[in-house]
């Protein structure tokens, strides 16, 4: 497990993304099968995926979470980011609606 004030990003989101996967081998489907497929696109910059995690989060009626996933997006093709996020809703938008 990679500890929470790990300085390299990357390393944080593989952390998480392993956390998640062993979550998900013992709970099975649903909600963590979707967390494992926005982490591992996220970590691996898979932005392709990402966009379609994005459309299956909408077609589910998850909102926030397809509209955070297409910002992030949006971000990283506008500064080319070396800073990837597992952005699936931000606290910041919501307060500022």
């Amino acid at each position: 497990m990679v500890p929470v004030d790990a300085p390299d990003r990357t390393q944080q989101l593989v952390g998480a993304e392993t956390v998640l996967k062993e979550a998900h081998a013992i709970a099975g489907d649903g909600l963590l099968d979707f967390l494992v497929r926005h982490a591992a696109a996220t970590a691996s910059g898979h932005s392709v995926a990402l966009a379609a995690i994005a459309s299956d989060a909408e077609t589910l009626g998850m909102r926030a979470s397809a509209v955070d996933t297409r910002r992030m997006l949006g971000r990283a093709v506008a500064r080319d980011s070396t800073h990837p996020t597992m952005s699936l809703w931000s606290a910041e938008a919501t307060r500022r609606r």
